[in-house]
């Protein structure tokens, strides 16, 4: 093959690929347009945040934070409102659990 016609296949290649794409887009339904989408943070804690998980009905978001100085569970309303502590870890990072030993 020489060197245009690699160029040709390359350029048909990409043609193809704006057009399935724009025909795919214009498939897909919008469901927002960008100016009604909000993006706000729901959680302003000391410490990490990590883990969120939406309750089923979508007003309570629940997430681990370290802000208590170990890993708990905290729900928090959607619409606002202070945290509500859920689980009290005596564990802090870097503490040590003894299992016991299991014999048969």
């Amino acid at each position: 093959m020489e060197g245009l016609e690699v160029l040709a296949i390359i350029a048909a290649v990409l043609w193809l690929i704006g057009v399935s794409t724009r025909w795919w887009q214009a498939k897909s339904p919008a469901t927002h347009s960008s100016s009604q989408l909000e993006l706000r943070p729901l959680t302003f804690d000391s410490g990490l945040q990590d883990n969120p998980t939406w309750s089923p009905d979508g007003r309570y978001i629940a997430y681990a934070s370290d802000r208590a100085g170990n890993f708990d569970i905290w729900v928090k309303q959607v619409s606002g409102g202070n945290p509500i502590q859920i689980t009290e870890s005596p564990l802090t990072i870097g503490s040590r659990i003894s299992l016991p030993k299991v014999t048969n």
